[in-house]
């Protein structure tokens, strides 16, 4: 039997790829042009049906519009004996579906008539179906509403993500279409008028779709995250920043909706009425100005209990943020602070737009503040869970010694905090490393920042001994004049 294909995305590769493998004629692929992509527009990437066409030596069509004249007699050119489409992003008029002479059939990813149109797989998880599958159907004229020919159910895993039911239905959707087309060989094909009383619709999914409603039950956004995960995204907002939540689930937990609550090492957001919902990674929304991972910075004041609890905290904040400018991270370090206050203090800390925001251990805290990077003590989770959640994040890990720091490096650690140098108040039971080790550690070539007893005289030493840059919490948060302090450190590390 002579084929022709019409399909665009990846899901129609399996479909292609099957005809290919049984032995079909491909005597031609029709595809969508090559459509711009990136930020500037300026690349123009093929489709991927187009890109396995050529991998195959199979002849290429992309037609603009699939409806004029001469693309009509490319068509019957081929002399196909029937058309396959799959997802191909075009409605195909009657006169284009008559070419060939036993018609054009479809593989469409729902158990028609259930979820016509062209989002069937997310709304089967928005709609809390236990069971979809796949339909090879004769088209007409209407919206998937042809004689049915095949079909194969499939059940719906309840924690399944859209991406993945679709590359699952893809391939099903290929078994089903050899299977359809050998009962038409062999004359045991029986089309099946579609019940228009059962048919349902599955419309595109919309960025106001896309929204998550807190209001509703933590079982209903759990499945917005799912089905629209990895695209387009299920969206909110926190702290007034617009980002993508995946992975979710539903979990314990009573607030006003949308409310962050914390668990150790989990991002928990409040749900309508009773539960919450559990978000392994949050991403914030791309922006056509955004540029690559800046620079590590230079100057990082660190706050512990007391100065989280400060009243004039924001005040000396703002005095730091003059001082060190783009040199500067603010770390949320929480301690003793109960999860809810070590959130509201990476909050506070955030407002700065000059600074940039670093959390310490809190990962959950980290994603939900937009925070710039994190940094991880013992008992913290690994560095390729931090990874895993946020790729953009400065990863650092602290460390005390030299064999500390090799395991740091070795872990995949983006820098490395090391102390502490001097005697410190903070840890008084803690011996200082010296300048020595601190040396031995800045040999192992990733950015080391200096911790403990650090103060702006002692800054031309740390760095004269290889570090990249210095921490501090009260030769900074505690200075009689913290912008001149944080400005003089500043200063030295940049010479």
């Amino acid at each position: 039997m002579r084929v022709v294909f019409f399909g665009t995305p990846e899901f129609a590769v399996p479909s292609f790829e099957a005809l290919l493998g049984e032995g079909f004629d491909v005597a031609a692929v029709v595809t969508r042009p090559d459509r711009p992509q990136g930020r500037s527009r300026s690349r123009r990437l093929p489709s991927a049906v187009k890109v396995a066409a050529q991998g195959e030596e199979v002849p290429v069509l992309e037609p603009e519009r699939p409806a004029t004249s001469e693309f009509y007699q490319q068509v019957r050119a081929l002399r196909a004996d029937i058309g396959v489409v799959v997802a191909y992003g075009h409605i195909l008029k009657p006169e284009l579906l008559a070419i060939p002479p036993r018609g054009i059939v479809n593989v469409h990813p729902s158990l028609l008539p259930e979820l016509r149109g062209a989002a069937p797989v997310e709304w089967a998880i928005l709609n809390g179906l236990e069971q979809t599958g796949v339909t090879i159907m004769q088209m007409d004229a209407g919206l998937d509403s042809g004689p049915i020919l095949h079909q194969i159910p499939d059940r719906i895993p309840p924690d399944i993500t859209g991406g993945e039911l679709s590359e699952h239905l893809a391939e099903l959707g290929a078994q089903a279409l050899i299977e359809a087309l050998g009962l038409l060989e062999q004359g045991l094909a029986k089309p099946v008028p579609q019940d228009e009383t059962r048919a349902t619709q599955a419309p595109k999914v919309t960025r106001e779709l896309a929204r998550i409603r807190w209001d509703r039950d933590a079982a209903e956004i759990v499945r917005t995250v799912l089905a629209l995960d990895p695209k387009p995204g299920a969206w909110t907002e926190l702290n007034g920043r617009e980002v993508k939540l995946f992975g979710a689930r539903a979990a314990d937990g009573r607030g006003a909706p949308g409310e962050v609550l914390l668990a150790d090492g989990r991002l928990l957001l409040a749900a309508g009425g009773a539960g919450a919902v559990e978000v392994a990674r949050c991403a914030r929304r791309p922006v056509l100005h955004m540029k690559p991972r800046l620079p590590l910075p230079r100057l990082h004041a660190i706050t512990d209990e007391r100065v989280a609890r400060r009243a004039d905290l924001g005040e000396i904040a703002q005095d730091l943020a003059a001082g060190g400018g783009a040199e500067l991270a603010l770390h949320a370090r929480g301690g003793e602070l109960s999860g809810l206050e070590h959130y509201e203090l990476a909050v506070r800390l955030s407002d700065r737009s000059s600074v940039r925001l670093f959390v310490n251990d809190r990962l959950d805290i980290a994603l939900a503040t937009g925070a710039s990077g994190v940094q991880l003590g013992n008992g913290s989770l690994a560095v390729a869970d931090a990874r895993r959640l946020q790729e953009a994040w400065w990863i650092g890990r602290s460390v005390h010694d030299l064999a500390e720091a090799e395991a740091a490096q070795a872990e995949g650690a983006d820098y490395l905090l090391v102390g502490p140098v001097f005697a410190t108040a903070t840890h008084p039971e803690r011996a200082p490393i010296g300048l020595a080790t601190l040396r031995a550690v800045a040999r192992l070539g990733l950015p080391t920042v200096a911790i403990g007893g650090v103060t702006p005289d002692r800054v031309r030493d740390v760095r004269r001994s290889g570090a990249w840059g210095v921490a501090a919490i009260r030769a900074l948060w505690e200075a009689t004049d913290p912008e001149e302090a944080a400005r003089r450190m500043v200063t030295e590390l940049t010479k």
